[in-house]
């Protein structure tokens, strides 16, 4: 009896419209990230400096530390598309800016 490969984990439809779904979001994360940081500091009293280095601070790490978490766990869960696609999203906006792209 032969037996036939089957694919453990989600469809390849579901997997690649949670990769889709989560680009655009993963991609703002940084932007968002340092307009609600610098927010913050801004209200608390800051100066410049420290509005600018917290924004870019906090742009930095939940920026490129939320799709690192999304790329181990999709990946440990079985995704593929969602992998790669929180990998990229972080790249996308600034790629698409300096490409100077319709849109933004």
């Amino acid at each position: 009896m032969t037996h036939t490969p089957v694919r453990i984990g989600p469809s390849r439809p579901k997997d690649a419209l949670l990769a889709l779904l989560l680009l655009p979001v993963l991609g703002a994360l940084p932007l968002a990230a340092f307009w609600a940081a610098g927010a913050a500091a801004e209200a608390a009293g800051g100066s410049t400096d420290q509005i600018l280095w917290a924004g870019g601070l906090s742009a930095l790490v939940i920026g490129y530390g939320v799709p690192v978490a999304v790329v181990v766990r999709g990946w440990r869960a079985g995704y593929e598309y969602l992998a790669v696609a929180a990998g990229v999203a972080p790249f996308v906006l600034p790629v698409w800016g300096c490409a100077g792209l319709p849109g933004l």
